[in-house]
């Protein structure tokens, strides 16, 4: 049986991507793919927490994106795409910071995009594509 088989794609000839992202990423082989919502800073309870922070609000995310991989048997490891959605342009800088802990080598493919979100007190909101390989562990 072959391995899946799933790396990042770099052209010298296209510039590096704007803030902490990978070009693409190619993937192949058997294994399954996780398509999650758009995840905000919201705690258990429901509310969005961590109110005009925007660096605080992107690691809440990311713990929820994390949580919710992990229902399936999988990792940030496995994100290959995330769309990033930020309300305010000035508030890149302590978004693209935040994802560099959660993402620090081979970062997934990634769109950034600046506008209002459905919930005011929400400053970032983050959907994830994952891909997890066969030998990486089946659904439960």
């Amino acid at each position: 049986m072959s391995k899946a088989k799933v790396r990042p794609l770099r052209s010298p000839t296209i510039n590096r991507p704007v803030g902490w992202s990978s070009h693409a990423w190619a993937v192949s082989g058997p294994g399954r793919w996780i398509f999650t919502s758009g995840f905000t800073a919201r705690d258990e309870n429901g509310p969005i927490i961590h109110v005009g922070d925007p660096g605080a609000q992107t690691r809440r995310t990311c713990e929820n994106l994390r949580r919710i991989l992990a229902e399936d048997g999988a990792t940030l490891d496995h994100v290959v795409k995330i769309i990033c959605y930020v309300v305010k342009r000035e508030h890149f800088e302590a978004v693209r910071q935040a994802r560099i802990e959660y993402f620090p080598n081979n970062p997934p493919a990634s769109t950034t995009v600046v506008g209002d979100l459905i919930d005011p007190d929400a400053l970032v909101e983050i959907e994830a594509v994952a891909f997890v390989p066969e030998a990486d562990g089946k659904r439960g």
